[in-house]
């Protein structure tokens, strides 16, 4: 939150939709292996923050679509150097199989979670 003001989450969402350019909430929340509610309460606060605008698409009304804005893409900046930071820890502190490990060990509680 210091760093770009965003939480991890919202970090992890504004960086996908910054990655595509411009892509819908339903997009956002496969993504991120969550429920697109989930995406809808994020992209609210997302955009009253300033970091994403929301449209209707022009080939479905029915879709939002997310664009980053320039404060948006200043905040992502903002933020890599504590997340190289973190990565360099789990990088030096954990070998390639324990990453791995550990990854699928997050998915079964992710799962667990979702069940």
């Amino acid at each position: 939150m210091e760093a770009g003001g965003l939480t991890t989450a919202q970090a992890a969402a504004l960086s996908i939709i910054a990655r595509e350019g411009s892509m819908s909430q339903r997009e956002v929340a496969d993504q991120l292996s969550q429920q697109e509610s989930a995406i809808t309460t994020m992209a609210a606060r997302l955009q009253n923050a300033g970091y994403i605008t929301k449209q209707r698409s022009e080939s479905d009304g029915r879709t939002w679509l997310l664009k980053p804005t320039e404060t948006g893409l200043l905040a992502l900046r903002e933020m890599k150097k504590p997340f190289s930071q973190i990565n360099r820890l789990l990088d030096e502190t954990l070998s390639t199989a324990e990453t791995n490990h550990l990854a699928n060990d997050l998915k079964k509680i992710l799962k667990a979670l979702d069940a």
